[in-house]
């Protein structure tokens, strides 16, 4: 589980990844800028777990990709997965939007599946900080 508190006007960002596969922060130019991993075991695992919060900072164009364990996992007819090394090179290029990078990412798992069977949910969610010229364009 990974749950997180964004401040949109200063891009703050508080967290806790209860055993999630960890989210990604990508700067304006497709840079890795950070990795949220976990602050405390997978949540259900044991009884009277505690979790420590994190925090990161997503400046304006910056893009925080969260995803579950089905898309890396995820099987194409030959038994070849995904891989977070390939959704992380994909992710290198710079996106525009959160929606661009979203349809990037779903039509290259769906490829890569192919008619392989889905043993798996896919869950992505992407929020990107506006950079300042676009706040106002969309105001």
């Amino acid at each position: 589980m990974f749950f997180g508190v964004l401040d949109p006007m200063t891009g703050g960002l508080v967290y806790i990844n209860g055993g999630h596969n960890p989210p990604y922060i990508m700067g304006a130019d497709g840079a890795l800028k950070a990795v949220l991993k976990p602050t405390g075991m997978a949540v259900g695992m044991m009884a009277q777990t505690d979790f420590r919060t994190g925090d990161a900072q997503l400046e304006p164009g910056d893009t925080l990709v969260m995803y579950t364990d089905g898309v890396p996992d995820a099987r194409n007819p030959a038994g070849g997965q995904y891989t977070d090394k390939r959704l992380r090179e994909l992710l290198a290029t710079p996106a525009t939007s959160a929606a661009g990078l979203l349809e990037r990412i779903d039509s290259t798992v769906r490829n890569h599946i192919a008619d392989a069977v889905q043993f798996d949910d896919i869950t992505i969610v992407i929020v990107r900080r506006m950079l300042p010229a676009e706040s106002s364009a969309v105001g």
